[in-house]
């Protein structure tokens, strides 16, 4: 990334990261997502740093891209094909809007393969809402026109961000109760410890892609 180069980030939410991605390179960013609040924050931040020459955002589907095609140089998203259904239509789109030369990146939570019936359950319950997948990614990247040039396992990482979340609740946990109330608090939780704990049993992870498009 650097300047004059365009950086289209997708399930955007607040901005993260790609207001941080258009400060260290001076890019130019799309923020893509369908909840305009979280849009409208990043809007926000943008002007308090200094940004919004850089940075425009969009209410838009991630599976049905409005823009034309080969118009971005890079393409960001973070555990945003786990929680859609349409993950292969995600991924066309994407490789319909990317130039040539283009490369996305972007980290998914998803099953461990060869689990049981029982631990797949669990792994669907503790997870992401559509962590479920009709394959494997390297097989969807692969039969959506893109290339794998880097893959990281972040399992490790992951957890132990959530195990910090998890000890972040217990030291908030009045102003969280004030905030959201005790009841949500408390399923907050709960899904926090069902998903280190299926993640310790080895039932879930996340990887890291960097993809490129592949050749016709």
């Amino acid at each position: 990334l650097r300047p004059g180069t365009r950086l289209l980030d997708l399930g955007a939410g607040s901005g993260w990261p790609g207001l941080y991605f258009a400060a260290k390179s001076a890019c130019d960013v799309v923020l893509v997502d369908l909840p305009e609040t979280g849009l409208r924050i990043a809007e926000q931040r943008a002007a308090r740093q200094g940004l919004s020459h850089l940075v425009s955002a969009l209410v838009g589907d991630a599976a049905e891209l409005s823009f034309a095609d080969r118009c971005f140089d890079a393409i960001a998203h973070s555990d945003l094909l786990c929680c859609l259904v349409q993950k292969r239509s995600v991924l066309e789109s994407c490789r319909r809007v990317i130039r040539p030369q283009g490369r996305m990146v972007f980290t998914v939570v998803s099953i461990s393969p060869n689990l049981t019936t029982e631990q797949r359950r669990r792994a669907i319950a503790a997870g992401p809402e559509f962590i479920e997948s009709e394959t494997d990614y390297p097989t969807l990247l692969a039969e959506t026109g893109w290339t794998i040039t880097d893959h990281q396992d972040l399992t490790a990482a992951y957890a132990a961000a959530c195990d910090r979340q998890i000890q972040a609740d217990q030291d908030h946990a009045q102003d969280l109760a004030a905030l959201i109330g005790p009841d949500q608090v408390a399923e907050r939780m709960a899904s926090w410890l069902r998903n280190v704990a299926a993640l310790r049993d080895g039932l879930f992870r996340r990887e890291l892609f960097v993809a490129s498009p592949a050749s016709a």
